[in-house]
């Protein structure tokens, strides 16, 4: 609750101090007049007829992006800033500081085929919303709460009738990641982001008005909504978006996903041998990269870990060889960068000792890892993982946090 305070407060500020930050409200309403921008972002779209961004969608600086994330959506600093990276490369002019949104509907750039409102750039106007086409992605929408499950497959019909029906159909990895995080969207600003479920008139009411939906109830969220609640959801969807199926009854994209959902693989040889292994339980790709320098320090932060659970803390690397965001987990090759075990043996009667977590809890639970110096350029995962020991010495007690 403190930090939540703090970041509104923050945003506020700027709204007050600076005047070309624009105010916004939620109840206050104004659709685009002839000579305003806007683009194919329903949310941009959307901030803009609010107030929160420039009514006529010009010159909107990260500032800009900011305080309307905030103050519209409770968005954190760090979350806006990365959407302010992603819309700035729009923009044409060399070192530009600001986009516009007309300049957001450069196609293959954000925009790009399949939008679940907009009819692709082969056929016309690629950013106007489209009733035809929304209907279409409606179809898949069951019920009236939605869940990952009918975002997926709105997604997946809308690729599927893009590719059957533009001769110039283009959908790269790098789309798809942008597609999932578009779709993940109506989630993260009107519902439940651990249940990954939202209702469906909210986000039609969205969609059709480019309004807060305000009127039928919504509010914006107490909760700071930071870049892992982005994750979290779009992995869920991406984790849909698979028409493969399996026996498996724990392996549902139903399941309750938590921030502290730091859920152990087993030391067992079969678990031991499964992908879960490579980067945590049910792991997809990331959707962003962060630029580091060789040589430089990488904080990590865990969410949670419990004091009862002692032992090593180990740090691997890995080339994607090309596109982290695409790459297959299964065919990483690893390479140890770092690695630290007991630094104190214990007194006796039990006593754990000192071990690699012990120094987790006195950085308040941040990792600090060292990128080898003389690591080549390339896109790189890195792997952190925590081993618990606290168990004892039962066969296949081990547990492995990755």
């Amino acid at each position: 609750m403190q930090r939540t305070l703090l970041f509104t407060a923050l945003a506020l500020g700027l709204s007050s101090a600076n005047p070309h930050v624009a105010r916004g409200s939620l109840s206050e309403w104004a659709p685009p007049g002839p000579d305003d921008f806007r683009g194919p972002c329903p949310m941009m779209n959307t901030l803009a007829n609010h107030g929160f961004l420039q009514h006529d969608g010009r010159n909107i600086t990260r500032e800009v992006v900011i305080s309307a994330m905030g103050n519209a959506l409770n968005f954190d600093e760090a979350l806006a800033n990365v959407m302010f990276e992603q819309a700035i490369g729009v923009n044409p002019e060399p070192n530009a500081t600001y986009f516009t949104l007309d300049n957001l509907n450069r196609h293959n750039v954000l925009e790009h085929d399949a939008s679940l409102s907009r009819t692709d750039a082969f056929f016309g106007n690629n950013h106007v919303f489209n009733q035809t086409i929304f209907d279409e992605t409606k179809l898949y929408w069951t019920g009236p709460t939605l869940d990952a499950n009918m975002l997926a497959n709105g997604k997946i019909a809308r690729q599927i009738s893009s590719k059957a029906f533009n001769p110039t159909y283009r959908f790269t990895s790098v789309t798809e990641q942008f597609s999932l995080g578009e779709v993940a969207a109506p989630v993260i600003a009107f519902g439940d982001v651990y249940d990954i479920t939202v209702d469906r008139a909210l986000v039609e009411y969205f969609f059709e008005n480019e309004r807060l939906p305000t009127e039928l109830g919504w509010s914006t969220k107490t909760t700071v909504v930071k870049l892992e609640d982005i994750l979290r959801v779009s992995g869920a969807i991406s984790n849909a978006t698979s028409l493969i199926t399996t026996d498996d009854p724990t392996n549902t994209t139903t399941r309750r996903l938590r921030p502290d959902d730091n859920g152990f693989v087993e030391s067992s040889a079969s678990a031991l041998a499964s992908p879960d292994i490579i980067c945590h339980l049910g792991a997809t790709n990331g959707l962003l990269v962060a630029p580091v320098t060789a040589g430089s320090d990488v904080a990590l932060t865990w969410s949670d870990w419990a004091e009862s659970h002692h032992g090593p803390a180990v740090d691997y690397m890995a080339s994607c060889g090309g596109d982290c965001t695409a790459v297959d987990k299964n065919t990483l090759k690893w390479f140890k960068v770092a690695e630290m075990g007991q630094l104190e043996l214990g007194t006796g009667s039990g006593s754990p000792g000192k071990w690699a977590d012990d120094i987790l809890f006195e950085n308040n639970l941040t990792w600090i890892v060292t990128i080898p110096k003389e690591l080549k350029p390339g896109g790189y995962v890195l792997r952190h993982e925590l081993i618990a020991l606290h168990p004892g010495g039962a066969e296949n007690s081990t547990q492995m946090y990755p």
